[in-house]
């Protein structure tokens, strides 16, 4: 599938010369599920994220930043390896990170570095290989993602610092307590202007909502209070995170970059608290600030994506390796002119084939709790039907194009004029040129597995 990139506007991989960080300590932080349009630091008008905002003064902030899938397997699989998932054969809930891909634990490993994760479980654990490359690798629950324990990770990590901050290190950390179910504090919803006393806003409930044909604004103005406040939760606890970080002087010698592998649908195109099946901005953008030790803060509008993540790191280090790179070095000041760059995103899910796939996880823990047979209309049977990419885009500063590969069909969208995407350029695909790359496109993506 490397083709991909050259029918889709072309990517241009241009790198930048960076100034080292030699030797730096390196923390990777993917808050899963948070939206770049929900942060204070990224322009959302409630204070969701005062001290990422504060951080980001000195700090590089990357305005334009997309994830190359909107749920967590593929973008991580991504985030960690700098190649695109459809490259790295992950596409469905069955497929595995292969022993074959180059993770940045294992690049910094081979560097002399020590290498720990500590996760949020599910998909980011050893079962789908993410543990490649790391001398301790640690899920910090199992269950599912109403398990909110990024304070537990938090302290996890700082005493691994602590006990290995004598060498270089490498340091990811995952959390899902962004992620629906949204259990945010009182706190939280007070300082947003809630009442503080708003019930849990639970995950089957949100699903439920998102099957109706329209949805009710009540409870999307409901869901949306209550992410955001979980989001000024996180928000708190990095600012423990940090501090702590501070206290020890290892803001001096640490590169950290923060971002997520997605956001979140909160009522923009008819669903609500989802994600996975579309390919809009509210799922695809997301926020990605790279703070190095003594450079100048920066904004960036040029397209970037969490692609980029990795050979921007290894740049950073002025470390070489032997491998080729989807994504390209982050450049470190806005450019003033010049070619646009274009990044990619795909899914294999339709929201058909979401909620299936829930209603079947529900069907089978109720009938563990009744001590019935699973039902026959598994998880694992749904599960093999998301087999093939359904869906493709393409993104820079101007364009925002989606192609429906069941479909076979092309819609774009001007991001300058209509940012919210709801208005579909009219006949954007009508020559010979453009209905071939569809074609093709159509016919590829039999080679995905």
């Amino acid at each position: 599938m490397k083709f991909i990139s050259l029918l889709l506007l072309g990517l241009i991989a241009v790198t930048n010369a960076h100034a080292t960080c030699l030797n730096c300590n390196v923390i990777l932080i993917s808050l899963d599920t948070v939206a770049a349009k929900h942060l204070s630091v990224y322009g959302a008008k409630g204070e969701t994220t005062p001290f990422l905002k504060s951080w980001a003064k000195k700090s590089r902030l990357y305005s334009n930043a997309y994830t190359v899938s909107p749920w967590t397997l593929p973008s991580h699989a991504a985030m960690l390896t700098g190649i695109y998932p459809w490259n790295l054969g992950v596409f469905s809930p069955e497929d595995t990170l292969k022993p074959k891909a180059t993770t940045l634990a294992e690049l910094l490993k081979g560097a002399g570095y020590k290498t720990a994760a500590f996760t949020g479980g599910l998909y980011v654990s050893q079962k789908y290989g993410f543990n490649q490359g790391f001398d301790s690798f640690q899920v910090i629950g199992t269950k599912d993602s109403s398990e909110k324990n990024f304070n537990t990770n938090i302290d996890l990590s700082l005493k691994w610092i602590h006990k290995n901050k004598a060498k270089p290190f490498f340091l990811f950390m995952h959390t899902f307590d962004a992620h629906a179910p949204y259990m945010p504090s009182k706190e939280s919803l007070k300082a947003l202007g809630g009442s503080g006393n708003e019930p849990v806003v639970r995950t089957e409930y949100l699903v439920m909502e998102s099957k109706r044909p329209k949805l009710d604004e009540n409870v999307v103005k409901q869901a949306r209070l209550a992410y955001q406040a979980g989001l000024l939760d996180v928000d708190k606890k990095l600012n423990i995170f940090f501090s702590e970080l501070q206290k020890k002087g290892l803001d001096q010698n640490t590169i950290i970059i923060l971002t997520s592998d997605h956001g979140e649908e909160l009522g923009e195109h008819n669903s609500v608290g989802m994600h996975g099946f579309q390919l809009y901005d509210e799922v695809l953008k997301v926020p990605l600030i790279v703070y190095e030790p003594n450079k100048p803060a920066a904004v960036i509008s040029s397209p970037a994506s969490i692609v980029d993540i990795v050979p921007t790191v290894m740049s950073l280090l002025n470390r070489k390796n032997k491998v080729k790179f989807d994504g390209i070095v982050l450049p470190e000041i806005e450019a003033k002119s010049g070619l646009q760059r274009t990044v990619l995103a795909s899914t294999n899910y339709i929201k058909d084939h979401l909620i299936k796939v829930f209603d079947a996880g529900m069907a089978q823990i109720l009938a563990q709790a009744k001590g019935e047979s699973a039902p026959k209309n598994s998880v694992a049977s749904i599960t093999k039907q998301i087999q093939l990419v359904h869906f493709y885009s393409a993104i820079n500063n101007d364009l925002k194009i989606i192609i429906d590969l069941d479909q076979t069909t092309l819609t774009a969208y001007d991001k300058k004029t209509d940012p919210t995407e709801m208005k579909p350029l009219a006949n954007y695909c009508q020559n010979s040129l453009c209905k071939m790359q569809l074609e093709l496109f159509t016919k590829s993506r039999t080679l995905s597995k």
